[in-house]
């Protein structure tokens, strides 16, 4: 129940912070921010837990609830026009290589890749602890 806790106050500050930088932030700072830092302190937070059926059962409690702040996110960022501004600022074109970035942060291959890449670390780390 701790864990569950300081994951909802990690992932409200995470994104909060995030959203209150938007759209002045970096791509890099905006990829380490929201994709980079929740797998961190996710793992951080698995580690803390005693037993194998408390692990698994994090796994899923704090894939879900650092997805549900990204989905928040995706929509708060999206009401206020940040989403767009910082993907006209951060996309460009050079000759052969272009780079754009979408203006929709909570498209279903966006969460998925969130869920995946969540999941994926946690899993890892469980079968590493066995």
């Amino acid at each position: 129940m701790n864990n569950i806790l300081i994951a909802v106050f990690l992932n409200a500050l995470c994104f909060g912070m995030t959203y209150m930088m938007m759209p002045e932030i970096s791509a890099l700072g905006f990829l380490g921010m929201v994709i980079l830092l929740p797998v961190i302190y996710n793992i951080v937070l698995f580690i803390k837990e005693n037993t194998i059926s408390n692990k698994v059962l994090s796994i899923f409690v704090l894939v879900t609830i650092t997805t549900i702040s990204y989905i928040l996110f995706g929509i708060f960022v999206s009401i206020n026009g940040g989403m767009k501004e910082f993907a006209t600022r951060n996309s460009f074109s050079d000759g052969n290589i272009t780079i754009s970035i979408s203006e929709n942060s909570n498209s279903l291959s966006n969460i998925i890749f969130m869920m995946l890449g969540s999941k994926g670390h946690l899993f890892s780390c469980l079968h590493e602890n066995r």
